[in-house]
């Protein structure tokens, strides 16, 4: 199936937390120039991939999958309220973006080259992979089985 008005859907759910995104901007800016932590870089990541979002001139056919769309939002749901109960903002904004990533933009959910104790996800060519996508996959609430990256396979 395609999905016309996903972007727009997204974008809007961007705009409708405004406010918020202030202080998303606020965290990116603190934090730019020190070492990078793992929050860092997810908060820039972030932010960059919602500016990208509300600067995509033009709204494209996206294959989605039938149910997908709502699936995903269920597991974020579910995901958001184990580990950020009661963030409505932060819950919009992470929901969007995702959103975004995995269906329109087609990158991980996770910034690329990111290096964390658990797992490393790194691209090449034009393939994204995550050393903890096997170890995470059927974890609840995992998000990992929406993610676009293809399981670690050593070069």
């Amino acid at each position: 199936m395609t999905d016309r008005s996903l972007l727009s859907r997204i974008r809007q759910e961007i705009e409708n937390l405004t406010p918020y995104i202030a202080t998303c901007k606020e965290a990116v800016d603190t934090n730019s120039g020190k070492p990078p932590s793992v929050i860092s870089q997810l908060s820039r990541y972030n932010y960059q991939t919602m500016l990208e979002i509300l600067n995509q001139e033009t709204d494209s056919d996206v294959s989605v999958e039938k149910g997908r769309e709502n699936a995903m939002r269920e597991a974020l749901h579910s995901y958001l309220m184990q580990y950020a109960p009661g963030e409505k903002d932060l819950a919009g904004y992470i929901t969007a973006i995702s959103l975004y990533l995995t269906f329109y933009a087609k990158r991980p959910l996770h910034p690329p080259d990111l290096v964390t104790d658990d797992f490393r996800i790194e691209k090449r060519d034009d393939e994204y992979y995550c050393t903890g996508k096997n170890r995470y996959l059927h974890d609840e609430p995992s998000l990992c089985r929406f993610c676009v990256c293809k399981p670690y396979i050593p070069e």
